[in-house]
C-alpha cells in the first residue's frame, strides 16, 4: 500500500524525456528533505537517457551507411563485371612463385585437393573468395587469422585495382565523347562555311585567303602536319622550305601545329557560341513581336482595326 509518493520529472534543457516516480509504504518519507538528493539522480538518469538515444541514433545511421556502402560495393563490381570490358567470373592462381589466371571455376571446383576458404570483402560485401590448398583440420589458430589478414589486404588491393581500371575507362570513354563531338561540331562547321572558305597562307608579310578570285592555288610540295582538336584532326598545315634534317626547326612546327589546332578549336566554339546566342535573340525579338500584337488586337473586335493594329505593330519590327 503507497503511503507516500513523489514524481519527479526527467529535464534535458526545456524538454522532458521522462518522470521518476518513487513510492513508499511508510508515511512521509518521500517529502521535502530528500527531494534534492532525488532531483541529483533524475538529472543523471536525464542525461544517461539522452546518452542512451544518441548511441542508438549513432548505431542506426551506422548501419545505414554500412549498408549503403555494401549495396554501393555490390552495384560497382557488378558494373565492373560486366562480361563486356571484363568476364564475369575472374580469378587466379599462386604456385610456385607464378601467378597465373584461372581459367574456368571448374578447376576450382573440381580440385580433389582440401582447401581453407575466406572471403574477399569490400564494405562488408563480398566479391569472391581466398583458396589455400589445406585441409582445414590441420590450420591452427594462428593460420587461420594470417589467412584472414591476407585476405583483407588482397581485398583493399583489388578495390584498388578497381577503381583505378573504371577510372581509366570512363577517361577513354569521355575522350570518345569529347573526339564525337568535335568531329560532329566540326562536320556542322565546315558546312556552314563552305561558300567562304577557311583555309589562308602566310607569305612572311601578310595572311591571305588560299582561295584568290574563286580559284584555288595550287599547293606545292612542303613539310605538312595534322592540326588537332582533341586528337581529332580538323585540317592539316603546310610549311614550305622547310628543312626536316633540322630537329630545332621540325619540334618548333610540330609546336605551332599543335598551338594552332587549340586556337582554331576555340576559334569555332566562339563563333557557333555567338551563332546560337544571335539565334536565340532574334526567336526572342519574334516572341515579343508576337505579344505586343496579341496585346494590340485582343480588345477588339473589328477585324479592319485588328488588321490595322497588326500592321502596325510589325512595322515596327
Amino acid at each position: 500500500m503507497t503511503r507516500s509518493e513523489m514524481s519527479i520529472p526527467l529535464m534535458i534543457g526545456d524538454k522532458v524525456v521522462g518522470v521518476l516516480d518513487m513510492q513508499s509504504d511508510k508515511k512521509d518519507t518521500l517529502n521535502k528533505d530528500v527531494l534534492p538528493a532525488f532531483e541529483a539522480l533524475a538529472g543523471q538518469l536525464a542525461i544517461a537517457i539522452q546518452n542512451a538515444n544518441f548511441l542508438a541514433e549513432t548505431q542506426q545511421a551506422r548501419a545505414e551507411v554500412e549498408a549503403q556502402a555494401q549495396r554501393m560495393a555490390r552495384s560497382n563490381w557488378a558494373n565492373y563485371l560486366d562480361a563486356i570490358h571484363k568476364s564475369e567470373h575472374t580469378g587466379f592462381v599462386y604456385e610456385n612463385d607464378k601467378v597465373e589466371p584461372l581459367t574456368t571455376l571448374d578447376e576450382l571446383k573440381n580440385t580433389d585437393i582440401s582447401a581453407f576458404m575466406t572471403p574477399i570483402e569490400v564494405a562488408g560485401e563480398p566479391i569472391g573468395s581466398l583458396v589455400v590448398e589445406q585441409d582445414e583440420s590441420q590450420l591452427t589458430e594462428r593460420d587461420s587469422q594470417l589467412i584472414e589478414a591476407v585476405a583483407r589486404q588482397v581485398a583493399q588491393q583489388v578495390e584498388n585495382l578497381r577503381l583505378l581500371d573504371s577510372a581509366e575507362r570512363y577517361r577513354s570513354e569521355s575522350e570518345q565523347a569529347a573526339r564525337r563531338l568535335t568531329y560532329e561540331g566540326w562536320q556542322e562547321y565546315m558546312q556552314s562555311q563552305a561558300n567562304d572558305g577557311i583555309s589562308y597562307m602566310y607569305d612572311l608579310k601578310n595572311v591571305k585567303s588560299y582561295r584568290s578570285n574563286g580559284n584555288e592555288q595550287p599547293e606545292t610540295d612542303g613539310y605538312t602536319l595534322p592540326l588537332k582538336a582533341r586528337d581529332e584532326i580538323i585540317g592539316k598545315l603546310v610549311v614550305q622550305g622547310l628543312d626536316t634534317t633540322n630537329t630545332e626547326s621540325v619540334e618548333l612546327v610540330n609546336a605551332v601545329a599543335e598551338r594552332l589546332g587549340i586556337h582554331l578549336e576555340g576559334l569555332r566554339l566562339s563563333n557557333q557560341t555567338e551563332q546560337a546566342l544571335l539565334t536565340t535573340q532574334k526567336q526572342a525579338e519574334r516572341e515579343q513581336a508576337l505579344r505586343q500584337i496579341t496585346s494590340a488586337v485582343r480588345g477588339s473586335t473589328d477585324p479592319v482595326t485588328i488588321l490595322r493594329s497588326a500592321a502596325r505593330e510589325l512595322g515596327t519590327f
